[in-house]
């Protein structure tokens, strides 16, 4: 069984490609290939163990509580930091 996490992000690469969750587009593409955005989310999670730079850069400055300077980590890394 998949984490939370891992669930979220592979319903979001589905939604990516199907449209929003919930809409009866994205239901039959999730049950086609669900699996494999699974697989997908688990090798994304797995890419941002190791941060970049500029992620360890938005850490540092937002130093306080983890959630916080995580969010900035990720945002850095999709360019929105």
């Amino acid at each position: 069984m998949a984490s939370d996490m891992v669930e979220r992000v592979a319903q979001a690469m589905a939604a990516a490609v199907s449209g929003p969750e919930g809409s009866e587009l994205f239901r039959i593409h999730w049950e086609e290939f669900g699996p494999g955005y699974i697989d997908g989310a688990i090798a994304a999670l797995k890419a941002l163990r190791d941060p970049t730079p500029e992620m360890v850069e938005a850490m540092k400055q937002h130093i306080g509580p983890l959630k916080i300077m995580w969010q900035a980590a990720v945002d850095a890394a999709i360019g929105e930091g």
